[in-house]
């Protein structure tokens, strides 16, 4: 059994206290560890709004059993003071950089501002406590050992898991089954099937999102929309008809689109005088029409006109594009090649569009899998690149490729890397 002395061990910082505190002090109270750090903006603005609800909290009821510790990544005391001075909530302190490097990698901490509710007995009540906090009832919830967020099992092999996303009526998270969405850019706002059958009292109407479980055709994804050529032309579905399509996210404030739009324009240049059954679809994440007319005047292929943001939409989450440029790779039925042609044009180039115009996948190097929330637990890469060894005898043991071969007192098993182009 994991203890809070073990986690935390015996000493505290406390900024309404003049001495330390001892552990005990938080004997029999949930604890929200929060990785936080000065040079991080979003911590400031995070750890204002978390203060105000912790303060109102205690001030509606002094003897809520709840507290806070502060685990920093800052890189120098000074910072660390600087920044503790306004919290009022206890923190780990600085010189114990060894025990904050644990907590990191124990809780898999790759972004911050992060905070992590424990039990009162150190079980793991909730890793969203960053999002939780900001919902109803939080502490409340936290204290009688509930969370905010709930999750239930598929009823259906159809049903598709949104992995990142929460209904905001009924707090499911993940979200599974249909998505109804608001595609209004500054909502955020998704209910689940059993939610949206109750009516919408959002502002704004709603559309059920496209299901990653299902493959849409080229022209049922863009049959109600009217594509656009370099002179404004409207452009048919048969000028598409068994070729293989680039979906390309791009947006003109964005500078890493400017390398990848010169690649693409000499690269599909190419193509088409070796003629290649392969065209391009701009998909534009810009905000107002001027900078989408500047980012497509560059461009020798199709788009999807500015104005048809629910289709955008739609797009960005059926293929779950988080960051930009991406580029997207589809078979002209609409099956997925795949979700990483930035890649794969940049380091296969003009082989890359032959490879995807034979129907055929491009082979992935297993060295270059990023296992996104594991680390090595022998040289601490976080997050593990390449081949993935586990311990199956450790608790929670990853080793890499270099640290396996330095060998280990257990066997280990490889770890198959998943199909990051997999529909699902």
């Amino acid at each position: 059994m994991t203890t809070l002395n073990m986690i935390l061990g015996n000493r505290l910082l406390s900024n309404t206290q003049s001495t330390d505190i001892h552990i005990d002090e938080l004997k029999n109270k949930t604890i929200g560890l929060y990785f936080s750090a000065q040079w991080c903006a979003r911590c400031r603005n995070f750890t204002t709004t978390l203060s105000k609800t912790y303060l109102d909290a205690f001030n509606e009821n002094r003897h809520l059993l709840f507290d806070i510790v502060f685990i920093s990544a800052d890189s120098d005391e000074e910072s660390f003071a600087e920044y503790y001075q306004d919290m009022p909530w206890k923190a780990l302190p600085y010189e114990d950089r060894d025990r904050a490097k644990k907590l990191n990698h124990h809780y898999r901490i790759q972004d911050i501002p992060s905070l992590i509710i424990l039990k009162s007995d150190g079980e793991v009540l909730t890793f969203n406590g960053d999002e939780e906090f900001q919902l109803a009832k939080s502490l409340e919830k936290w204290t009688n050992g509930e969370t905010i967020y709930w999750n239930k099992e598929p009823i259906s092999s159809e049903d598709y898991i949104w992995t990142y996303t929460y209904c905001h009526e009924c707090y499911m998270k993940p979200l599974i089954g249909s998505r109804f969405g608001c595609f209004n850019r500054e909502c955020g706002y998704d209910i689940c099937d059993s939610c949206y059958s109750k009516g919408n009292t959002h502002q704004h109407e709603l559309i059920e999102f496209w299901s990653p479980k299902k493959i849409y055709s080229v022209e049922q994804i863009f049959s109600k929309n009217t594509l656009i050529g370099k002179n404004n032309e409207q452009i048919t579905m048969e000028s598409l008809e068994n070729k293989c399509i680039g979906l390309y996210f791009a947006a003109d404030w964005i500078i890493s689109c400017s390398s990848l739009t010169s690649t693409l324009i000499e690269l599909y240049q190419r193509a088409l005088k070796l003629n290649l059954p392969f065209d391009i679809i701009l998909i534009s994440a810009d905000d107002n029409q001027k900078s989408f007319d500047k980012l497509y005047g560059k461009m020798p292929w199709r788009a999807l006109p500015f104005e048809n943001q629910i289709t955008q939409l739609q797009l960005k989450n059926y293929f779950s594009v988080k960051n930009i440029p991406a580029f997207i790779v589809l078979k002209p039925t609409g099956e997925l090649l795949t979700k990483s042609g930035c890649k794969y044009i940049e380091n296969n180039g003009i082989q890359a569009i032959q490879t995807w115009c034979k129907g055929e996948k491009i082979p992935r190097v297993p060295d270059e899998f990023i296992w996104s929330s594991i680390a090595c637990d022998g040289c601490e890469m976080l997050p593990l690149i390449g081949q993935r060894f586990h311990c199956e005898i450790c608790s929670d043991f990853d080793l890499c490729l270099a640290c396996k071969e330095k060998g280990h007192k257990h066997e280990l098993v490889i770890i198959s890397q998943p199909d990051t182009d997999a529909e699902d």
